[in-house]
């Protein structure tokens, strides 16, 4: 794992002290637990001047994170508060417990067993599950052998529960006990009947996540497909999308647009300064289908093109599998 990537992604840039990450989100993506002070004390952080607190919120410089995990390292991972999936695949020669290297194996063979059903559900379970080499998980109940291990999404998250009993069944897997692919397919079935029991909104919206890779944009284009003609995607956010030649050509082509499609874009007046020009899902399928080379390059064009045929296959295979599955 390329665990400074994964630190720049999730970071910003704060003007008087430079690129930092809340402590937060280094502890739930590093050791399973986003309890500001699982790893070690307030007090300690503090002397050391690795973390900050701005607006009330806890900040690490990223410069500070290896004087961090070297903290880390001196900890017993012993811990069962902790799930260090990620601190481990990053740093493979730290010692941790037997109970981790199980829920770890456990983890990465369920991973395997959707990578090889390879269909729509098991694409879509396995992206929320570990995405771009990350695990998306964090400890949230730790309670008479029973260890249940959450991963967010939009709307409701799915759940791994693992067990000291020698007994597997649909949501419980046993971390003594020898699994085998009827266990994963248990946990597999239950995953995928979470997702078709979700609001059908937010079905569509996690399976285009995985097709796009964010958020926004994908319940920006899903709550527009729903209200085809409401006019609530702003033409701003799409330009965001995509890559100019420059700004000229970027505002040439949005005049252009405009002035070629009035019917499909409304300009809303926020106040007396600053206005906003959206469009609707008719406009938004245009926007992108009238770009040309004039404005982006052909290499960025053609990203485009697929980037519009993956989002409408998609979006015509989860509604297929909606009524399948009604």
């Amino acid at each position: 794992m390329d665990y400074k990537r994964v630190l720049y992604k999730n970071s910003h840039i704060e003007p008087t002290i430079g690129r930092i990450i809340k402590l937060s989100t280094i502890n739930q993506i590093f050791f399973g637990n986003s309890e500001l002070f699982c790893i070690t004390g307030k007090l300690e952080l503090i002397n050391l001047n690795i973390i900050t607190k701005i607006n009330d919120i806890y900040f690490m410089s990223i410069n500070k994170v290896n004087e961090y995990f070297e903290i880390a390292n001196n900890i017993n991972f012993n811990n069962l508060l902790l799930f260090p999936y990620n601190y481990y695949k990053a740093f493979p020669t730290i010692e941790i417990s037997i109970h981790f290297k199980n829920m770890i194996k456990i983890i990465d063979d369920y991973i395997n067993y959707l990578t090889l059903i390879n269909d729509h559900f098991s694409n879509t379970i396995k992206h929320i599950i570990f995405n771009n080499d990350i695990l998306n998980a964090e400890v949230i109940i730790v309670q008479n052998d029973v260890f249940i291990i959450r991963f967010n999404k939009i709307n409701k998250p799915l759940f791994i529960n693992f067990t000291y009993d020698e007994y597997s069944n649909e949501n419980f897997l046993s971390i003594i006990h020898s699994l085998n692919k009827t266990n994963f397919d248990d946990i597999y079935q239950y995953h995928k009947k979470q997702l078709l029991m979700e609001d059908p909104q937010k079905f569509l919206i996690t399976n285009l996540e995985r097709i796009t890779g964010d958020m926004s944009f994908s319940e920006m284009i899903v709550n527009s497909y729903l209200q085809k003609n409401i006019f609530d995607t702003p033409i701003e956010g799409i330009c965001e999308l995509i890559q100019w030649k420059n700004e000229k050509s970027q505002q040439e082509y949005v005049i252009f647009f405009i002035q070629k499609y009035p019917e499909l874009v409304k300009t809303y007046n926020i106040n007396d300064n600053i206005n906003y020009t959206m469009t609707n899902f008719q406009g938004f399928n245009k926007f992108l289908l009238n770009l040309d080379i004039k404005y982006i390059s052909w290499d960025v064009k053609e990203q485009i093109n697929e980037l519009y045929y993956q989002i409408t296959h998609e979006l015509i295979r989860s509604f297929e599998l909606l009524y399948e599955n009604k």
